[in-house]
C-alpha cells in the first residue's frame, strides 16, 4: 500500500507543471509576441490528454509590445488542470505573452496572461504586469526595432 501511495504522489507531480516563466523582462525576450487585447471570437474543438478543450482564439489587439499586430490568433486550451492555455472568455481584456510551441501560436495561465480587472495570476496583478511591461519598452526604446510588422499573426 506504501508502494502505491508513493507511486500516486510521483504521478500527481510528474503531471505538475512550473508557474515560474520568469521576470517581466524574461517573458517579454523569451516571448513571440506580447500584447494587450480582447477576444473577439473562441472556437472549441477535441480534448487534450487532461480533458481539457482545444479552443482557438482570436483577439483584437489594443496595445502590442513585441511584434505589433492587429489581430492575433492562439490556438491553446481552455485550461483546467495543464499548463497551457487559460479560460479566455468574449469581450474580456488581456495582456498576454504569446509563445510559438509546436508550430502554434499558444500562452500559459501561469505568469502568460493576465485579465484585466484582476490579480489572482502570479505574484503580480494586470495593471503591475502592465507598468512593468511599459517600464521595460521604455528603457528599449533607443534600441532599433525589428524590421517589419504583420498585420495578423496565426501559425497553422
Amino acid at each position: 500500500i506504501i508502494f502505491f501511495f508513493f507511486l500516486f504522489i510521483a504521478h500527481q507531480e510528474a503531471l505538475a507543471c512550473s508557474c515560474d516563466l520568469g521576470t517581466s523582462e524574461q517573458k517579454l525576450a523569451s516571448s513571440h509576441s506580447v500584447f494587450v487585447g480582447s477576444v473577439i471570437s473562441i472556437d472549441r474543438f477535441d480534448k487534450n490528454v487532461f480533458g481539457e478543450d482545444r479552443i482557438v482564439v482570436s483577439f483584437e489587439v489594443k496595445e502590442s509590445f513585441k511584434n505589433s499586430v492587429q489581430t492575433i490568433t492562439l490556438d491553446t486550451f481552455d485550461n483546467g488542470v495543464s499548463c497551457e492555455g487559460y479560460w479566455f472568455k468574449v469581450d474580456q481584456t488581456y495582456l498576454v505573452y504569446v509563445y510559438e510551441q509546436e508550430s502554434k501560436l499558444t500562452t500559459y495561465y501561469c505568469g502568460g496572461v493576465f485579465e484585466e480587472g484582476t490579480s489572482t495570476n502570479s505574484s503580480s496583478g494586470y495593471v503591475e504586469e502592465l507598468s512593468e511591461l511599459k517600464r521595460i519598452t521604455s528603457q528599449s526604446i533607443s534600441q532599433p526595432a525589428a524590421a517589419g510588422t504583420a498585420q495578423s499573426t496565426a501559425l497553422n
